[in-house]
C-alpha cells in the first residue's frame, strides 16, 4: 500500500471525534473486541431496572467508547429516555482530577440546554 493511500486513509477519518449514531462508516467490531453488545447489555439494565443503575463503560483511547455510547443514547431515546451526552474533557471538567459534583453540575446544565431548545 502506497504512503500517499496511507496518509489518504489516515486523513479521511478524525480517531479524535466519534462517529453519530447510524453514521455508514460504522464498523461493528465485536468479532474482534468480543461478543458484547452496548444497546442489549447496558441499553437492557438501564431500561428494565427499577432502581438507580451506575455504569462504567471503559476501555482504551481511542477503542469506540464514544461511538458506542452516541448508538446507545440514540436507541434509549428511541424508546422514550432522556440521554444527556457531554464530552467529559470539556473546559469545565479536568477528567485528571474531577469531583462527582462537577459531574453533577455539567449534567445539569447539559440538560437544561437540551430542554431549553
Amino acid at each position: 500500500m502506497s504512503q500517499d493511500l496511507l496518509t489518504q486513509i489516515y486523513n479521511a477519518f478524525d480517531p479524535f471525534e466519534p462517529l453519530p449514531a447510524g453514521a455508514p462508516a460504522y464498523v461493528d467490531c465485536a468479532e474482534v473486541r468480543g461478543d458484547t453488545n452496548i444497546l442489549v447489555d447496558l441499553g437492557h439494565k438501564l431500561l428494565r431496572s427499577d432502581r438507580m443503575v451506575c455504569q462504567l463503560y471503559a476501555g482504551h483511547r481511542g477503542g469506540g467508547k464514544s461511538t458506542e455510547l452516541l448508538r446507545l443514547k440514540d436507541h434509549l431515546e428511541k424508546k422514550g429516555c432522556v440521554v444527556v451526552y457531554f464530552a467529559a474533557d470539556e473546559d469545565d471538567i479536568d477528567p485528571e482530577d474531577v469531583q462527582y459534583t462537577e459531574f453533577l453540575v455539567v449534567i445539569k446544565r447539559e440538560w437544561y440546554k437540551k430542554e431549553s431548545k
